[in-house]
């Protein structure tokens, strides 16, 4: 039976670039009428709620939460709305039943949403018993890199538990392998900062450790066809930041007129080229099935 294009790569593809651009627009609309910056005042309250129910010493005044050694800002990146558009769009993206579809959505943002706060929760009771740079590290790119990976994980299962109901072989040691991976490139990544923390700085590269992971122990492609997928991410990341940076940096010295237009466009360019080029490479990786991820390459 012929599939349906939604079925196809191209249309899951598209259907995910959309859905994700989209996502952000919603983001700076959020952003401009002020809803963003409550929402992430109710993050940091209900942090410092938690905290207290743990007996864990700050103090609380509006979006900043300060400790004994650090002060926190919350900021829109600390409430997990990026992490839950990506969810989002690689969930309505995928062929999945519209059951499935709607019970992932439902269930999938409430755990992110708690998963967040909990990470949050243990950024505050740390700050105060690590050095600086562990403390950058862990922030930065150790929670966030954990927590795209459970994104991940949930978003590879959900086709599995459409049509079995369980999860599939090889899917367990696929994970454990990506996780060991994640580890070298987020040691990669944390080195390339303190080599020059200018073309790679630290807090925008988040994304990147946990799609290479993906693309490296991917097992249902080449090997060229992911070093070339690889490569490619590293590129156009790495290229994207630059422009970002570089598109800020002319907004900040008023060489570039500071105008609503041009606000969204930095923070477009900065959500396509930091969160969607690694999620996108991860969907070309995997094509129209995710657990072509873990299945051997064909011969």
């Amino acid at each position: 039976m012929k599939k349906r294009f939604t079925e196809s790569f191209a249309g899951i593809l598209i259907l995910f670039s959309a859905v994700f651009v989209m996502g952000f627009f919603f983001v700076e609309w959020l952003a401009q009428t002020g809803a963003l910056a409550a929402y992430a005042r109710s993050i940091a309250a209900q942090t410092s709620a938690l905290c207290s129910l743990f007996h864990i010493p700050h103090a609380l005044d509006g979006l900043v939460i300060t400790t004994q050694a650090r002060q926190l800002i919350i900021v829109a990146e600390c409430t997990a709305i990026f992490l839950m558009i990506t969810y989002v769009a690689l969930v309505v993206a995928y062929p999945f039943s519209l059951a499935i579809k709607a019970l992932a959505l439902l269930g999938g943002l409430i755990f992110i949403y708690l998963l967040n706060l909990a990470r949050l929760v243990l950024t505050v009771a740390l700050s105060d018993h690590v050095s600086d740079a562990t403390f950058n590290f862990m922030h930065n790119i150790f929670f966030q890199g954990f927590m795209v990976m459970i994104l991940l994980v949930m978003w590879a299962m959900l086709l599995s538990f459409d049509k079995t109901g369980h999860l599939p072989s090889g899917a367990l040691s696929f994970f454990c392998f990506v996780v060991l991976a994640l580890f070298v490139f987020e040691g990669a990544v944390v080195w390339l900062d303190w080599l020059d923390p200018a073309m790679f700085p630290l807090s925008e590269m988040v994304y990147l450790p946990p799609a290479l992971a993906v693309i490296a122990c991917a097992r249902g492609r080449s090997v060229a066809r992911r070093l070339l997928l690889f490569a490619g991410t590293c590129f156009i990341f790495v290229g994207g930041v630059q422009v970002q940076a570089l598109v800020s940096d002319q907004l900040r010295t008023g060489a570039l007129q500071q105008t609503t237009l041009n606000v969204w466009l930095v923070e477009i360019v900065y959500g396509i080229c930091v969160i969607g080029i690694p999620i996108l490479s991860i969907v070309i990786a995997a094509g129209s099935k995710p657990q072509r991820l873990w299945q051997k390459a064909p011969r």
